[in-house]
């Protein structure tokens, strides 16, 4: 209810009563209220357009990254993408061949929340079970805590895949005061980590092929070495049976037919041998 009091004159300005006036406000109350609400989801409308835009060239970006550069140089360049636009650190650790798992890459925005060298247990098991975690807030008795950088507030690690099979860990994580981690976040990131195991997968079988054809040139220069003997072999037998008989310089058709019937024997040898 809002009321407004006025007073009432007459013509020479005289006060003749006063009079108060009750309106009832509830309407207009609820339209301010309702301008209100359609002004704040606008506002969210607008923020979430901007941070899905923004999600969006973060995966173009870093699917440019991993298509134009060789492996070791795209997984750096796409871990410092997500520190700056994503993370306020970030780790991608690789498996090897014999089942180990490596630090590829770290990158960070500071030195302060800059990673370890070696990943840890909790994520040598994330490798091997190729699940998810989300820990949305870290708290100082969190066992897992020692594993990353000090006042790491909001973490994800996303297992990454190659062909079905991980082949490696890809984790990020902000350091307090920041907002935490959500469920949109982990599908970002499960998103990009796909991308990087196409990348991974797509090296490896790479240098498989190179591998193999190296091999099989190494394979076709014995082979034609081996060839190039049997080739020899007739000239040699003929020089050694030119060396070993006389010269019969006054009948050369004699000493063409001696020659000729010595590599038949030394031939017939050989099969009989």
């Amino acid at each position: 209810i809002r009321h407004a009091t006025s007073t009432v004159r007459d013509a020479s300005g005289k006060p003749l009563y006063g009079q108060t006036l009750l309106f009832d406000d509830a309407e207009r109350r609820r339209a301010g209220e309702e301008r209100n609400q359609l002004r704040d989801a606008e506002r969210d409308a607008t923020e979430q357009r901007f941070a899905l835009q923004g999600r969006l060239d973060l995966l173009r970006n870093a699917s440019e990254m991993l298509a134009s550069l060789g492996m070791r140089a795209s997984l750096r360049q796409v871990s410092d993408l997500l520190t700056r636009e994503f993370a306020d650190w970030c780790t991608l650790d690789v498996v090897e061949d014999g089942g180990g798992l490596v630090r590829a890459t770290a990158s960070a925005g500071n030195r302060r929340s800059h990673p370890g060298r070696e990943p840890g247990d909790m994520l040598r098991d994330i490798a091997q079970s190729g699940k998810k975690l989300l820990i949305a807030s870290v708290e100082d008795s969190d066992p897992r805590a020692v594993e990353f950088p000090r006042e790491t507030a909001s973490l994800v690690s996303v297992a990454v895949r190659g062909r079905g099979r991980p082949v490696g860990v890809l984790t990020c994580g902000r350091i307090a005061p920041a907002s935490p981690y959500g469920a949109d976040d982990v599908a970002l990131l499960e998103d990009l980590a796909a991308r990087i195991g196409v990348s991974i997968d797509r090296a490896r079988l790479v240098r498989e092929v190179e591998e193999r054809a190296d091999a099989g040139r190494v394979l076709s220069y014995v082979a034609d070495g081996v060839l190039l003997v049997a080739d020899l072999r007739p000239i040699d037998d003929d020089l050694l049976v030119l060396l070993s008989g006389p010269f019969d310089k006054a009948d050369p058709d004699r000493r063409a037919g001696s020659a000729a019937d010595r590599r038949q024997d030394a031939r017939i040898g050989q099969r009989c041998g």
